[in-house]
């Protein structure tokens, strides 16, 4: 993916203005020690939108240009991720981490999560959920409760259609 600067400062800037609204939606997500939420959509001609919480892992991704690194999204982009029949791809982060990019975003403070992949006909969605390297009991706590995520993505889908609106 191949972005301008102009195009970075705009995702910045952007998930630097709804950050306040966002901590405020995500406040549920404590209960349960889940201090970070993120999402990113992928489109099918490469381009990324993306926001999150973890106000470091925002400026690691972009200072680094993660979205660029094949790592990060590989066998997202293949033609076959887009077939009719995959709905749904789970990747839980715990543990060691095993690649370049896990090790990036262990360093800036964000672990022991989950990110739900909604595959779509000519995009994906991807939804994380995050905390720290202290909290490792928290994978087993998305498998017995990934219920309870999807509830949230629906939930925050209803309340906040504006931020996910990517048409400006």
């Amino acid at each position: 993916m191949n972005y301008e600067i102009n195009d970075l400062n705009v995702l910045k800037s952007y998930n630097l203005s709804i950050l306040g609204r966002l901590n405020a939606l995500c406040e549920p997500l404590k209960i349960f020690n889940i201090t970070d939420f993120g999402y990113s959509k992928i489109i099918e001609n490469e381009k990324l939108f993306r926001f999150s919480t973890h106000n470091r892992w925002t400026e690691v991704y972009f200072d680094n240009k993660l979205f660029n690194n094949v790592e990060c999204y590989r066998n997202l982009l293949s033609p076959t991720v887009f077939d009719e029949n995959k709905k749904e791809i789970i990747s839980i982060w715990t543990g060691e981490p095993s690649d370049s990019v896990s090790k990036i975003k262990l360093a800036s403070g964000l672990w022991n999560g989950i990110s739900i992949y909604e595959i779509k006909e000519n995009y994906i969605e991807v939804w994380a959920f995050g905390s720290t390297i202290e909290n490792s009991q928290l994978g087993s706590f998305y498998i017995k409760n990934l219920e309870f995520l999807k509830r949230f993505i629906v939930y925050f889908r209803n309340l906040a259609p504006d931020i996910l609106d990517i048409s400006q």
